[in-house]
């Protein structure tokens, strides 16, 4: 079971039990989205960067919730990292297999950070609701 780390402590309190000031212990290469997706270019398969290009290869080679009909859109909502579509099991399961331990996720407003391994989150201490 994934955890969820927030930078905003309204947006934590709001979707979360229990609010904890916590470090997490994830290098940045470990973490699915803390480099860039696309650059610049006219057509999908010019602009996509780092993460962006791994992305798009899993998605057209069907590595990544098998034969879509519009991947393309598929990976629009993936690179803007809408929580309908990053916190399902496939798309966990893909990055676990890619050597991830975390990615970034987002809808409501604020970019927030899922940890797959509970051991990678460090609780400093409990914050007052």
């Amino acid at each position: 079971m994934p955890f969820w780390v927030s930078p905003s402590k309204k947006f934590a309190e709001l979707h979360g039990n229990h609010v904890y000031e916590v470090k997490v212990h994830v290098p940045k290469e470990k973490i699915f989205g803390a480099r860039e997706y696309t650059g610049p270019g006219r057509y999908w398969e010019d602009m996509v960067v780092d993460d962006g290009k791994l992305l798009y290869s899993a998605l057209e080679k069907g590595e990544l919730f098998g034969d879509v009909e519009n991947f393309e859109s598929v990976f629009q909502d993936l690179i803007r990292e809408d929580y309908d579509i990053v916190e399902t099991e496939e798309f966990i399961s893909w990055l676990k297999k890619k050597g991830f331990r975390a990615t970034h996720v987002s809808g409501d407003g604020e970019r927030n950070l899922m940890v797959f391994d509970p051991t990678d989150i460090e609780v400093m201490r409990s914050v007052d609701k």
